[in-house]
């Protein structure tokens, strides 16, 4: 079984794939990805590995610690959409919360950050009805998206 990717890795394949249109899995000549730090887990392992060859994505994980770092000083943080089940358990431990809901609590706290594109039928009101959201803010929101 494959371990499972990191927020990291995502990020660096997706900018690698969307931003520059290659395959992040296309192998490139060079010892080291470009980006990474001599104490990188990534590059000891390609050192040790005496490598010449690198899935492309790596050359863009510089590039995604950016997008992280800039996520970590506006204050924020990202969670999954569902609660993991340690997440649950910290919840249900809480003072006066005894048999409380805690899936439904973070799922209410998780849709109310969702934001609606300005031309979203949610905000329709008042020429016409409100109707239901039409700019995939709560598609992509839903726990297995689109419930």
């Amino acid at each position: 079984m494959e371990p499972a990717m990191t927020l990291r890795e995502r990020l660096a394949r997706a900018i690698c794939e969307a931003q520059y249109g290659h395959d992040p899995d296309g192998m490139v000549s060079g010892n080291v990805p470009s980006g990474l730090e001599e104490d990188d887990p990534l590059t000891k392992a390609l050192i040790d590995a005496d490598a010449v060859k690198h899935p492309r994505w790596m050359d863009y994980v510089y590039i995604a610690d950016a997008v992280l770092a800039e996520i970590a000083a506006a204050g924020m943080v990202l969670v999954p959409r569902e609660p993991t089940e340690q997440m649950w358990w910290m919840g249900m431990e809480m003072d006066g919360h005894q048999g409380a809901d805690v899936k439904a609590i973070y799922r209410a706290m998780i849709s109310s950050a969702v934001v609606h594109a300005s031309d979203c039928a949610v905000h329709n009101e008042p020429a016409y009805p409100a109707g239901p959201c039409n700019c995939g803010a709560m598609l992509s929101a839903a726990p297995s998206g689109g419930e």
